[in-house]
């Protein structure tokens, strides 16, 4: 029984996950016969379809383009609102340039079930169909319009003709020092040529990714400037509530736990030293207060590019300053129940930062404690919330000294802050994605005519074979 009559037989069966890998196996063996079982596909997609509109929940994953670096934690974010609502699984990509193991932190609460080892990336391609063929899904929600998430949802609308949603929490431009987004078609002019596919992770493709951030089905961001710059609806970096839940006795018991007595104030930063992130500018601040009673909790490991930047921070005098590895995203609600002050500087000449809101605001407020943070562009709506303290370079000591002067040495039962209820916590995210799992859905045939260029990525994918005959 060749490839296309063993599809046939398990359409006949009503096996329809069977018939539709089968479908598109037979389509890479007989593509002079495209003609023919693309039609059967589609009718087995159709039969699918309508098999899985009377399940109770529909099956969902979320996607992480890099699963070895700190964007997992928007990975299990968006896994973490959908838990309720739908059967969620997280697959996702390796990439040896980048780093070949799961994001520590994250090993013991996110949990993937499939990914793939892209060790040279020119190999990409058919890495990508077979991770797509053993994972059917009703919805895919793509986290971060990197170029190899483009084309994983390409070919999940090709496939299983799932619904497809782009989470954007970033501006990937800014990582990849480029000022444009640029479409295939526009890059081809500029340039005569699309980037090579050995540079997948790179700045063309990066471009590229960008440029088709909003092709799928519907896009999630997470503040207003990325949804001004991308549309969509506003998914914030949400934190269960039933989790990051602060108490007095959690207090007593992790600042014994890590030995911090009951007259010391804490200011935390507990997150991804970065070098536009103010780390050297707070500890500095911390320092002119001349303050014994004060301690400077770093909890993050700084990369082997910054270790000049954690040089400098253990060089400066009058700063009682303690440095702690990443740990593990269970314990974080522990380590920020031991706080009292957290401080999040972002550059705002930054393009990163003009984009980015840190998730450890959210897990801040969560615990109770007091932030203060430079309003960026990202950071605006919550300022005018009252989520934070405002607070710049220039007044940082002054500002710090008051709220210091504010934390009583007698602690009453420590709440989460109201915007972080109403806004920052996994109940009131979920409503957005249940809409947004409502909306419609562009099916293949309309998806391509409706974005011509992504012809030109199919052809250098050579994915062709699964494009809409008409």
């Amino acid at each position: 029984m060749n490839l296309l009559q063993q599809a046939n037989e398990y359409l006949r069966m009503k096996c329809y996950d069977e018939a539709i890998r089968v479908y598109v196996e037979a389509l890479q063996t007989y593509q002079p016969l495209t003609h023919v079982i693309l039609p059967s596909l589609e009718r087995a997609q159709a039969c699918r379809e309508m098999a899985r509109s009377s399940v109770d929940l529909p099956r969902v994953l979320i996607c992480g383009w890099d699963l070895s670096g700190n964007a997992v934690g928007r990975v299990h974010t968006l896994a973490e609102i959908y838990k309720e609502i739908a059967d969620v699984g997280v697959i996702g990509c390796f990439f040896s340039n980048r780093g070949d193991i799961f994001w520590t932190p994250m090993k013991r609460v996110c949990s993937i079930i499939d990914s793939i080892q892209v060790q040279d990336q020119r190999n990409f391609i058919p890495q990508a169909v077979k991770l797509v063929l053993n994972n059917p899904c009703d919805i895919l929600h793509l986290s971060k319009p990197r170029f190899p998430n483009i084309l994983i949802g390409i070919l999940y609308k090709l496939v299983w003709n799932s619904c497809v949603f782009m989470d954007i929490d970033d501006e990937e431009l800014a990582f990849v020092s480029a000022e444009e987004a640029l479409r295939p078609d526009e890059y081809l002019t500029i340039h005569s040529c699309l980037p090579k596919l050995d540079d997948l992770t790179g700045k063309g493709w990066t471009q590229i990714g960008v440029a088709l951030a909003r092709i799928f089905d519907g896009v999630t961001v997470v503040n207003p400037p990325l949804q001004q710059r991308y549309g969509g609806a506003i998914v914030r970096h949400a934190r269960d509530e039933s989790v990051f839940k602060p108490s007095l006795e959690r207090r007593q018991s992790s600042r014994a736990m890590l030995g911090i007595t009951p007259e010391q104030k804490i200011i935390l930063f507990l997150g991804t030293p970065r070098a536009h992130k103010g780390l050297l500018e707070t500890a500095k601040a911390i320092a002119t207060l001349e303050r014994d009673d004060v301690l400077f909790l770093i909890v993050g490991d700084f990369p082997m590019s910054l270790q000049w930047l954690k040089a400098e921070i253990e060089g400066l005098s009058n700063l009682n300053k303690r440095f702690l590895a990443n740990q593990p995203f269970e314990n974080i609600p522990d380590i920020l129940a031991a706080g009292d002050l957290c401080v999040l500087l972002q550059d705002p000449d930054n393009l990163a930062a003009q984009f980015q809101t840190p998730a450890k605001l959210s897990d801040a407020l969560a615990m109770g404690l007091t932030v203060l943070a430079e309003p960026t562009p990202a950071l605006a709506d919550l300022a005018e919330k009252g989520a934070f303290q405002p607070v710049s370079r220039s007044n940082l000591s002054e500002v710090l000294g008051a709220a210091l002067n504010q934390i009583s040495g007698v602690h009453g039962e420590p709440t989460a802050h109201p915007v972080f209820n109403e806004y920052l916590s996994i109940v009131s995210n979920r409503p957005v994605v249940e809409s947004l799992m409502n909306a419609h859905k562009c099916n293949p045939r309309q998806f391509f005519h409706n974005n011509p260029s992504l012809k030109i990525v199919a052809k250098i994918a050579n994915l062709e074979f699964l494009l809409p005959v008409h």
